[in-house]
């Protein structure tokens, strides 16, 4: 399923966005901001919201930092 269904953690979002800014975001799509901090999301969920492009951003610098 991880593999399907990468999660998200915050800090990766948080190179998309500043703390404020993300913070904002989160509150813009109703998410319970202080859950994506300590559990994350995964990735089918913030497509679901339209956030494709997040999602992809995210686990190209994932792969590009991993060295895969």
């Amino acid at each position: 399923m991880e593999d399907d269904d990468p999660l998200i953690t915050a800090p990766e979002a948080n190179r998309l966005f500043c703390s404020p800014g993300l913070l904002r975001w989160a509150r813009e799509r109703d998410l319970d901001f202080k859950k994506f901090v300590r559990e994350g999301i995964r990735a089918s969920e913030l497509r679901a919201l339209g956030e494709h492009a997040m999602v992809d951003r995210i686990l190209e610098a994932r792969v590009k930092n991993n060295g895969l």
